[in-house]
């Protein structure tokens, strides 16, 4: 953490949320930030946030947010005469609620520089005394309160304060992580872009009247890119490890962590069950070609090995087994009856995953009532389409019947998902430069129609960058709001936006990517235009204007391109983008220019406060990476070969310095270097 960058920021004290109704701060600068080609037309001055104007809203969230001022003091002169109780010795949530004071403590020293110390052996409480309660609901309960009604989940909490007193209770982990967060939004205006850069926009000088109930849009939030701990604690988001634990390293495309050939296979060291795979061995055969005892243990190896995850993660609230990376599944002719008959070889894995559950719900309920455990599957290529049909009425059922070769209609079993067993819905081939109220999207929107109809809830495995061009921008900023509403209202419980994954350096405005995800799948009715003003106020400090005009004129771009150029750029995630017609040479340079007056803007720092500058000079580089790549490639010709030499090792330089380590998904950027002889 930057303390004084943090500081500085306490001190502004601003009426802004990212929860404001704001409108977009359009600076009307809609050019091409420097000379373009001749016959290369400049982007409309219009700046369009989404390719459809409807702001949708979703009704039904639960963020029930009252904080109101008080004349309790909070905070003077440095010091607090509140004190912390805290359950660290509850027997589930323990850690979460001590992990949760760290955080709260932390932050209210870092805002106000007072310390909150632990109050221990509280027995009784009255409205008089100055506490922050976390848990304690016997505490809670000898006040006099309750819990609301509303179902707030493991996720959600409850922030309530009586005279002087504040309790906050949540039924699960991440319940009180997002808790912690409220209360020192409230408290001290907090919020968090990066590691590097956390705001404080209340001084903390008074304590205010609270009563907030709020349970996250989706139940799992999952990080886009590389963010660090500190980051997925503070921004509210999970690692996928927080959400489904690891199969022997993999948390998705895992099923050979399962069963290993090695182990399992024709030459296996265990056993040989070479029925369990697929013919041409990339796959499991989710109906063990139709032996009966192949597949019975099939199912016992899965869900003994799933029994056997719960005690090494006990808060984990989901598992998976899913495909490996293969678009193709079995085509045996056991699994042929079901493509015939359902139309879909999903079919033989809900029908295997149902049965796996059958067996590890069946543990859980004599072993340890209460758990929860959802088991999760790939519907990923030829898994996407789900078993179903459309009713005379034109809703989408489970198939009950299909034709045979002889023209007869011959009814079937319908086969629907178990209550804990959930579709991981990967929709690869979305146009996500463009929402998915958008026509262009609307078959992938029917397929989650589909799935609705076939499972009570639905998990999104979605992508938000070109994975072909790591270095370009990927215009889905505003469109992944306007996603993440059709999604929600949609009766998903998770979305995992894939991004960079793999690398810790990123540009493109990726980090606007990461912070509006902690916003809008905690509440998708967040104001994007708000959020995105926050950010390049803070993120970027005084260069934050010069960076929100470049933006700004990328997106622009970006939706003058996919208009000139229908068939070619649409949205996909492999998309050929680097092209010279697509981003003239003086354009990419006035860019660049551009992001060296921002530098120029905030040197000040380099003296007065080196950690901040440190920090703004890191976020600005690593948005120079882009303009400099496109230069270095596309226009290489153009310069002298001294001057392009220079830029080429600057650009390596920066690269090493800020952990750019790719240029696609599987490449390191190392070839890039190693083909321009740096």
């Amino acid at each position: 953490m930057k303390t004084k960058f943090k500081r500085t920021f306490a001190l502004l004290l601003t009426a802004l949320t990212c929860f404001s109704a704001a409108a977009c701060g359009d600076n009307g600068n809609g050019g091409n930030g420097g000379a373009t080609s001749a016959d290369t037309p400049t982007p409309p001055n219009k700046i369009v946030s989404t390719t459809e104007t409807t702001v949708h809203k979703v009704e039904g969230t639960l963020h029930k947010v009252s904080v109101t001022d008080s004349n309790k003091v909070f905070v003077q002169n440095g010091a607090t005469e509140y004190k912390i109780v805290a359950e660290t010795d509850h027997a589930s949530l323990g850690g979460a609620i001590k992990k949760s004071l760290d955080f709260i403590t932390l932050h209210v020293n870092e805002a106000t520089g007072a310390l909150l110390t632990v109050a221990d052996g509280v027995s009784t409480v009255t409205q008089n005394d100055k506490y922050i309660i976390l848990g304690r609901s016997d505490l809670f309960a000898a006040a006099g309160l309750t819990m609301p009604e509303d179902h707030i989940g493991t996720t959600g909490y409850y922030i309530k304060t009586l005279g002087n007193l504040v309790f906050v209770q949540a039924n699960g982990t991440q319940g009180y992580q997002l808790g912690g967060i409220a209360l020192l939004r409230a408290l001290v205006g907090y919020d968090m872009f990066s590691e590097d850069c956390v705001v404080y926009e209340k001084d903390g000088a008074m304590m205010p009247d609270m009563e907030i109930v709020e349970k996250p849009d989706l139940d799992y939030r999952q990080e886009s890119n590389n963010l660090t701990a500190t980051e997925l604690y503070g921004m509210g988001i999970q690692g996928d490890t927080d959400i489904y634990p690891a199969i022997e390293g993999a948390t998705i495309h895992n099923a050979f962590e399962y069963i290993p050939k090695a182990k399992y296979g024709i030459n296996g060291t265990v056993a040989k069950h070479e029925k369990w795979y697929a013919d041409d061995g990339n796959n499991p055969c989710f109906t063990a070609h139709g032996d009966e005892a192949e597949y019975e243990a099939f199912v016992q190896t899965i869900a003994g090995m799933m029994i056997d995850q719960i005690a090494l993660t006990p808060d984990v609230e989901n598992i998976t087994f899913t495909q490996e990376d293969f678009p193709d599944l079995c085509k045996c002719s056991s699994c042929g009856v079901y493509r015939t008959q359902y139309g879909t070889i999903a079919a033989t894995i809900i029908r295997f995953m149902n049965d796996v559950d059958d067996v590890v719900q069946a543990y859980i309920d004599e072993n340890i009532p209460g758990k929860t455990l959802n088991l999760l599957f790939f519907a990923y290529h030829d898994s996407q389409p789900a078993p179903v049909e459309k009713s005379a009425d034109g809703e989408y059922i489970p198939r009950d019947s299909y034709i045979n070769e002889a023209g007869e209609e011959v009814a079937i079993e319908p086969i629907v998902c178990n209550d804990n067993v959930f579709p991981l819905l990967a929709p690869i081939n979305a146009k996500y430069t463009h929402s998915f109220y958008e026509e262009i999207n609307s078959g992938d929107a029917e397929s989650l129609y589909q799935w609705s109809a076939v499972s009570k809830k639905l998990y999104l495995w979605l992508y938000s960058t070109n994975f072909g061009y790591y270095l370009y921008p990927y215009n889905t900023w505003d469109t992944m709001a306007e996603t993440l509403r059709f999604l929600v209202e949609n009766d998903v419980a998770y979305i995992y936006h894939q991004g960079q994954y793999n690398q810790e350096g990123t540009t493109g405005f990726t980090a606007l990517k990461d912070y509006l995800d902690s916003k809008l799948q905690f509440d998708c009715n967040a104001d994007y235009n708000a959020c995105v003003d926050k950010f390049f106020k803070y993120y970027f400090a005084e260069g934050g204007d010069m960076m929100r005009k470049v933006f700004d004129e990328i997106q622009a771009r970006y939706r003058y391109l996919e208009k000139e150029n229908p068939l070619s750029l649409n949205g996909y995630i492999r998309e050929e983008i680097a092209k010279k017609e697509y981003w003239p040479k003086g354009m990419l340079e006035g860019w660049w220019q551009d992001m060296k007056d921002a530098l120029a803007l905030v040197e000040r720092y380099q003296t007065t406060d080196p950690k901040k500058y440190e920090a703004l000079y890191k976020a600005i580089t690593l948005e120079t990476i882009f303009p400099r790549y496109a230069l270095c490639t596309l226009y290489a010709s153009e310069y002298n070969p001294t001057e392009l030499l220079e830029m080429r090792k600057a650009f390596k330089q920066d690269c090493l310095k800020y952990n750019v380590t790719r240029h696609q998904e599987h490449v390191t950027i190392d070839s890039v270097f190693a083909g321009w002889g740096v």
